[in-house]
């Protein structure tokens, strides 16, 4: 749960605070550069310091491995 709380407290330090949006298309925009960085470039301690999208490349055919056998 940390995780995510910690998630939700950088989108509101990065992307809500600084930015005033005209439209929900424009936040939505924003949100989506937000989290695409952060899934390529944030190094988390839970993912043993990788980022969640290296992490996931790194661990995907272990984890359909297991899922097929």
């Amino acid at each position: 749960m940390e995780m995510v709380e910690n998630f939700n407290k950088r989108i509101k330090r990065n992307v809500l605070t600084k930015y005033r949006f005209q439209s929900i298309f424009e936040l939505n925009g924003k949100l989506l550069e937000f989290v695409d960085d952060d899934n390529q470039n944030k190094r988390l301690k839970g993912l043993n310091y990788k980022a969640p999208a290296q992490y996931l490349k790194e661990t995907k055919n272990i984890i359909l491995q297991r899922i097929v056998s």
